[in-house]
């Protein structure tokens, strides 16, 4: 389920902080005047940064403190998304599959959440590029937050939705850069591929070359990513 909500525009600065550069911000002073905290005057810039500042503290304690001790599953919780404009880091499967470190098949087991993303653990099913096995450590885009009315929500983005425990996919990872969480990143559009049953089930938004996938076999991707790293 994705619920798309004005009142909810101020959290995508989480992605902001989670991968500086994938994705565009809307202005600080815009998201204060679209997300005011009454239905009064609109704000002033100056209270805006201070409003979007303090929602970002409060999705922060939230994801960091209460969330753990909540006892509830991800998998059951609603869905919304970010109002972000963005763009491909790779405009092709074959482009992002060479300037990825690793390329892995895999089933995720568990995910955290550190107030900035989230830091996904995961078993290797099949390493195509990168020598790798057993347990992996990566970042996402995404965390969970609850809204005024008491609903818990995972806020995501639609160029990468959060992949959670139980979970199949491959992903595309990069080096983290400059003010990353120092976890491997996933390429967004072009190197998110969740599976079931042996084939691509569902792509990331954004790109018709990336929606075309949807179906192919394991072993086609494997197929098109091998060719691309001769």
């Amino acid at each position: 389920m994705f619920v798309k909500n004005v009142k909810l525009r101020v959290l995508f600065l989480i992605a902001a902080l989670a991968a500086p550069g994938a994705l565009i911000a809307l202005s600080r002073a815009d998201l204060g005047r679209a997300n005011p905290p009454t239905d009064a005057t609109p704000l002033s810039d100056e209270d805006a940064d201070q409003h979007v500042a303090d929602s970002i503290e409060r999705l922060k304690e939230f994801a960091i403190k209460e969330w753990p001790t909540l006892g509830l599953q991800l998998r059951d919780l609603p869905r919304t998304v970010w109002l972000a404009s963005y763009f491909a880091e790779y405009e092709t499967l074959e482009d992002a599959a060479r300037a990825a470190r690793l390329v892995v098949h895999i089933n995720v087991q568990d995910v955290t959440f550190n107030g900035s993303g989230a830091v996904t653990t995961a078993t290797v099913l099949d390493s195509w590029k990168g020598d790798v096995s057993g347990q992996l450590m990566f970042a996402q885009n995404g965390s969970v937050f609850r809204s005024p009315d008491g609903v818990v929500y995972i806020i995501e983005a639609e160029v990468a939705p959060l992949l959670i425990p139980g979970d199949e996919a491959v992903v595309f990872l990069r080096d983290p850069k400059k003010g990353d969480v120092d976890l491997p990143q996933v390429i967004i559009v072009t190197g998110w591929y969740k599976v079931a049953n042996g084939r691509v089930s569902e792509v990331a938004e954004g790109l018709s070359s990336v929606r075309e996938l949807v179906g192919v076999s394991l072993e086609d991707l494997r197929s098109r990513v091998d060719l691309a790293l001769k």
